[in-house]
């Protein structure tokens, strides 16, 4: 009995560890269904809002419709009071303009109520159209006011409406923004829930541990150095020799597992899906639709009781190939071979056909002669059949047929030669036009130019190589020959201080700078005329030795050519 305790420790445990398990998952399907219904009841929350934002705008583009209309009639009446003070009967235009605006105002009215859209009108429209309507033939007495009143327009200045604004409102931007802050939280919300309950690898635990089990190693190791180990056997448990033991272990493990197996099929008959995904509305079939294909695909579900016997057995093909090759062998050599029967030719029967040749060297002599072929099939033919003579009629037509076929042959050959000839003909005619065009066309072909650019473009790349690599060099030279920073500061120091030492030294002496500037100048300039004297003195001693030289290689050259003379006379005598 010591030994079936931990087996039923084990099992217990499993058990409760299923149990958390399914306990855990149904507070999990509890958490997403409550946050589902959150998300529901604020999506109706946002829609209602919406709904109102929107019934707000409408009424902001009524009341701006309203203003804009005002604004339009105050402008034309303006206008109307210009022309008007200096025109008489102003109280009946006053009393026709305002029952016009009245009426404009009643029109409008009744499109808003209807749903219809009012256009929209800037100031100059509105007012041209009101002119346009007011139009009318006006006395000779009032064309003074007429063009007062167009010069009053003229310079009038008109301003475009703002904008308004509930068009620079971004309603459906601020939706969409909370939203995605919804989904973003409800995504962190799941993935904290997961990371609590997800249970992480604690290496400084396994580390302790092998610490442990290296000092006890440690110390065995130290105890078995100090004492020699004694050897002592644990007697043999009597579990391990009784049958029935092993029995009990194994009919506890079998109802250990029907029972784990009946508790999964409770769980999932009970359990359900974490996120039921709702299927788009195209997707949905109805209950006459989902019926009708169960009794249509019904078969499917059934289980076959037609089951077909299979050769389980598989053939040996090395056999079978071997008893194949044995009868093709058997078959080959049985095949019997074809012997020829005796059999008699009746020619010498046949009455004879022509006239035998009265002189034979003739006959030899014609061997040129095509055979006849009217009698050639007779030969062929077998004992049963009767021979078949041909008449003289049917022996013309066939020379003819075939007269008029060899004409056709000779004529096809005929064609083939002159359109070979003409191809011959035509190839070389093109080629002396276009060697002749050659030639006489100025501009070269395409195959040269292409050779010419392409040297041109190989020699310009050649050039510019070298002239990146001349200025490398030159960079490459500026930056060695350049001294370094502090070198520089070190010798602009040293150039300060030798130009303070001189100023120095020159207002000891009692000198000044420009003193000393134009002295050196004229010593500049008597050296320079001096080096230009011997210049000139050089030039003309170089001038003299190359004529002196050029007429020494004068006098060469025609010696020269008189020796050249002389050796060709020889040869010609």
């Amino acid at each position: 009995m010591t030994m079936i305790s931990p087996t039923l420790d084990i099992s217990r445990s499993e058990e409760g560890g299923n149990v958390h398990v399914s306990e855990r998952l149904l507070s999990c399907n509890e958490d997403r269904y409550q946050s589902e219904l959150s998300l529901e009841l604020h999506l109706e929350a946002l829609k209602a809002k919406r709904k109102q934002q929107l019934e707000k705008l409408e009424l902001r583009h009524q009341n701006g419709l309203e203003k804009r209309l005002l604004q339009n009639s105050l402008l034309t009446s303006s206008t109307e009071w210009i022309l008007k003070s200096k025109i008489p009967q102003q109280s009946i235009r006053r009393n026709s303009e305002n029952h016009k605006h009245h009426s404009s105002k009643v029109i409008l009215q009744n499109l808003i109520s209807n749903g219809v859209k009012a256009p929209r009108t800037t100031g100059t429209d509105s007012l041209g159209t009101v002119m346009e309507r007011q139009r009318k033939p006006l006395p000779q007495d009032s064309q003074k006011a007429k063009e007062e009143a167009d010069l009053a327009e003229c310079r009038k200045q008109f301003r475009v409406a703002p904008v308004p604004e509930h068009v620079s409102k971004p309603l459906y931007d601020d939706l969409i923004h909370e939203q995605e802050r919804l989904r973003k939280e409800g995504r962190e919300q799941r993935r904290d829930f997961l990371l609590t309950t997800q249970k992480p690898f604690r290496l400084h635990k396994k580390e302790e541990k092998k610490r442990e089990r290296l000092k006890e190693d440690m110390s065995s190791a130290n105890k078995s150095e100090k004492t020699e180990p004694v050897c002592v056997r644990k007697p043999i448990p009597k579990a391990v020799s009784d049958h029935s033991f092993s029995e009990q272990l194994k009919e506890q493990e079998q109802q250990r597992k029907i029972r784990i197996h009946l508790r999964a099929q409770e769980t999932l008959k009970a359990s359900s899906a974490p996120i039921q995904r709702q299927e788009p509305s195209a997707d949905r079939q109805t209950r006459s639709a989902q019926k009708s294909k169960s009794k249509m695909l019904g078969y499917l579900d059934q289980k076959l009781s037609f089951r077909p016997k299979t050769n389980t057995a598989v053939p040996d093909f090395d056999k079978l190939f071997q008893a194949f090759q044995q009868k093709a062998m058997e078959a080959a050599e049985k095949r019997d071979v074809t012997h020829c029967k005796p059999f008699q030719l009746r020619t010498s029967t046949l009455q004879p056909r022509h006239r035998s040749p009265e002189n034979p060297q003739k006959s030899r002599d014609e061997t040129n002669l095509k055979r006849s072929s009217s009698f050639g099939g007779l030969t062929s033919l077998s004992m049963d059949t009767l021979p078949t003579y041909i008449t003289d009629a049917a022996r013309k037509r066939s020379m003819a047929v075939r007269r008029s076929l060899e004409l056709k042959d000779l004529k096809e050959q005929e064609n083939a030669k002159w359109m070979k000839q003409h191809r011959i003909r035509s190839q070389a005619m093109s080629r002396a036009v276009a060697m002749r065009a050659k030639a006489m066309d100025p501009h070269k072909s395409l195959k040269e130019v292409y050779q010419e650019k392409l040297k041109q473009n190989r020699q310009a790349d050649l050039e510019r190589m070298k002239d990146y690599q001349k200025e490398l060099k030159e960079i490459k030279t500026r930056v060695t020959s350049r001294p370094y920073l502090f070198e520089q500061v070190s010798q602009k120091n040293a150039k300060n201080n030798a130009e303070r030492r001189y100023r120095n030294t020159l207002e000891q002496a009692g000198l000044d700078e420009n003193f000393v500037r134009s002295k050196g100048e004229t010593n500049k300039a008597i050296h320079v005329e001096n080096e230009s004297a011997d210049e000139d003195h050089d030039s003309t001693e170089s001038e003299t030795q190359k004529s002196a030289g050029s007429g020494e290689d004068s006098v060469t050259n025609e010696e020269e050519k008189e020796g050249n003379v002389e050796t060709k006379e020889e040869e010609l005598c």
